[in-house]
């Protein structure tokens, strides 16, 4: 009986991924929004893909294959020289990857009703690797996709880091000057103060302690919100009265 690849000892090393995923890997075109895969799952097919992308099939392996395709014809409609033949598709199929050989096989038993030709198996098995070659294709554009977003998010990060630094300075450097102005108002209005106060001592007498104007203006400089000009205002009328 002749042996069919399901029989074979040999463990065809197996790339597998969904149909629908394939399909959407295959749609993609540089520039969507939407990408297909998640990027850990796509490292993972796009790793699975480089280890049986350079594998090629064992001759013993290609034989059994062979002898498979053959034996699904009858021998009376076997051309005279299928014996040929069948050596050009073995030695045809070591140039292919395992799984490409066997699926190639398997098209061809369903889709050609004579006997194949090597053209037929070749054909077959040529459009399996490009599609697999556009595959590969897709997953390097899309990891690159992911890789540009990443670069992206990350300037994104560090502009922002960069702004908010700059912003953080700028209140550090207006916090500073308005300190520093404070402290030049509040030295220039104890002077004036200095010089009301002596002026209300010498008008109100005893009642104008010596100080006494000066901690109320302090009072309203530094716990109220009252602004300079309404300072100034207050200490002149303190000073009216």
């Amino acid at each position: 009986m002749t042996k069919s690849p399901a029989d074979t000892a040999y463990q065809v090393p197996e790339f597998k991924i969904p149909k629908d995923v394939e399909d959407d890997l295959l749609a993609y075109e540089e520039g969507d929004y939407f990408l297909p895969v998640l990027e850990d799952d796509l490292l993972e097919i796009s790793n699975d893909l480089s280890s049986v992308a350079s594998l090629r099939t064992p001759t013993e392996y290609a034989e059994e294959l062979t002898a498979s395709l053959a034996g699904n014809y009858p021998e009376n409609r076997h051309p005279k020289n299928a014996q040929s033949i069948v050596y050009e598709i073995i030695e045809e199929l070591t140039q292919f990857p395992p799984d490409i050989a066997r699926d190639a096989v398997k098209t061809v038993k369903r889709t050609v009703k004579s006997f194949p030709t090597i053209a037929d198996v070749c054909t077959i098995g040529d459009r399996l690797v490009a599609r697999r070659c556009a595959l590969r294709e897709a997953i390097d554009a899309v990891l690159e996709e992911y890789e540009r977003r990443e670069e992206r998010e990350e300037r994104e990060k560090k502009d922002k880091a960069r702004r908010e630094e700059w912003l953080a300075e700028q209140e550090e450097i207006k916090a500073e000057e308005e300190k520093q102005r404070r402290d030049e108002y509040k030295e220039r209005c104890k002077v004036e103060i200095e010089g009301l106060e002596v002026a209300a001592i010498q008008h109100f007498g005893d009642t104008i302690e010596p100080g006494m104007l000066w901690k109320i203006v302090q009072h309203l400089m530094f716990f109220s919100k009252w602004d300079e000009d309404r300072i100034t205002k207050a200490v002149h009328a303190i000073f009216r009265r």
